[in-house]
C-alpha cells in the first residue's frame, strides 16, 4: 500500500508522479517549468524519514511529524513550503 502521494501540478494539468523513484526527474522538469508545483502527501509518520532524504527537510519539521501532539501548521522555507494538516 502506498503511503506517499505526490503530483505535479501546472496551470492545466495534474500528474500523478512518484517522488520515490521519480525525484531527479521532478527537480529537472520542475527547474525547466517555474509554474509548476509539487504536492506531496504522507499518511504514515515513518514516511518523513524518506521525505527528508530526498527534500533535505529541516530537522525541525522532522521532529514536529514524529511527536503526535504538535498542532496543525505551516511553515514557509526558502525552497518549499511545510504543512502538517490534522484530519478530522
Amino acid at each position: 500500500q502506498l503511503t506517499i502521494t505526490s503530483y505535479l501540478i501546472s496551470s492545466k494539468t495534474i500528474k500523478p508522479v512518484n517522488i520515490t523513484l521519480e525525484s531527479i526527474s521532478i527537480r529537472s522538469e520542475m527547474k525547466s517549468n517555474k509554474n509548476e508545483s509539487l504536492w506531496v502527501h504522507a499518511t504514515e509518520v515513518q514516511d518523513i524519514f524518506q521525505l527528508q532524504d530526498i527534500f533535505n527537510l529541516h530537522p525541525l519539521e522532522v521532529e514536529s511529524v514524529i511527536h503526535h501532539s504538535h498542532p496543525s501548521k505551516i511553515e514557509k522555507y526558502e525552497n518549499y513550503i511545510f504543512a502538517i494538516i490534522d484530519g478530522i
